[in-house]
């Protein structure tokens, strides 16, 4: 199998914490065990869907790119440069705005 070139594994906690870091403001990070997704998935048929890929977020889940380097090369974008631009694009971007009179139609 064949993963396409990414940085040092980290964890989603990490990730979050290193963005909101950026964002100078404290994590904010609630986990939702499976029984409590189940619950909230008799409602919401998004949440329902997330539990056919808990195993992702459950243990550690690591993807080797080495095949696909091997055979192809490949710049890999360190987190920093990740987060730094992910946080620029959202400071420079502007809420979408809906037309509440003609988003039922």
């Amino acid at each position: 199998m064949w993963h396409l070139p990414n940085p040092q594994t980290r964890t989603t906690r990490e990730i979050i914490t290193d963005i909101d870091a950026a964002l100078n403001q404290p994590a904010r990070i609630t986990i939702l065990k499976k029984p409590m997704l189940r619950a909230i998935g008799l409602f919401n048929r998004n949440v329902h869907e997330l539990l056919s890929t808990y195993y992702q977020f459950d243990a550690p889940f690591i993807a080797d790119h080495s095949a696909f380097t091997s055979a192809f090369g490949g710049h890999i974008t360190d987190w920093n440069e990740i987060i730094h631009a992910t946080v620029e694009s959202h400071r420079h971007s502007t809420p979408a705005q809906i037309d509440v009179a003609t988003a039922s139609h």
